[in-house]
């Protein structure tokens, strides 16, 4: 039996086998490219979402200004204001004098027991001053050179009158104007000790 011949030569034959097979190469995907290509979805990173959120400075709460008027008075401290502290001596009583000094001396010195005295005399004497009453009272009593020496605090307007009816040529000295109040407060307190 005879053996025909391709209609087609060889050689044409092998070319269009061998494009054929390049064409279908081509539209495989590259599973080596594949592995390698990273997936979105698995790289993604959870980042921290920056904060968008507006936070103001802190600032410091200033405390509120109180006006004069509604600030409440200070009754302590103007009373204080009103005084003055003023140092007084006085001297020592003889006996026979006052009988409260006498007493006292059973349990303190001279100085110390004219001291105590005169604590209780001169806020008395103060308000003889104020009110005038002073005038009717004795400036000073029988009494020995030796003196006692202390501080006490007087009232501006107390010190102003004296300073009107002892010293009205404004010569006498600060000491000298608190003796003579310590002497004639304690010569105030004698009388009233006597007439009970």
């Amino acid at each position: 039996m005879a053996i025909k011949k391709p209609t087609i030569p060889h050689a044409e034959l092998r070319n269009e086998m061998r494009k054929e097979e390049q064409a279908g190469s081509s539209l495989e995907p590259d599973s080596a490219s594949q592995a390698n290509t990273p997936d979105p979805a698995q790289n993604t990173r959870a980042y921290p979402e920056p904060e968008t959120a507006f936070r103001p400075p802190k600032t410091r709460r200033e405390k509120p200004v109180s006006s004069p008027d509604s600030a409440e008075p200070r009754t302590g401290h103007a009373e204080a204001s009103e005084k003055m502290t003023i140092s007084v001596s006085a001297p020592i009583p003889e006996k026979g004098v006052s009988k409260l000094f006498e007493a006292l001396l059973q349990h303190h010195s001279e100085q110390e027991a004219l001291r105590l005295i005169l604590k209780k005399a001169l806020p008395i004497y103060e308000s003889a001053l104020i009110d005038g009453s002073f005038q009717k009272s004795p400036k000073d009593y029988p009494a020995k050179p030796a003196t006692a020496t202390t501080r006490r605090a007087i009232k501006h307007e107390a010190f102003n009158v004296v300073k009107q009816a002892f010293d009205p040529l404004d010569v006498y000295t600060l000491n000298k104007i608190g003796r003579m109040i310590a002497t004639a407060a304690l010569a105030a307190f004698f009388k009233n000790e006597k007439n009970g």
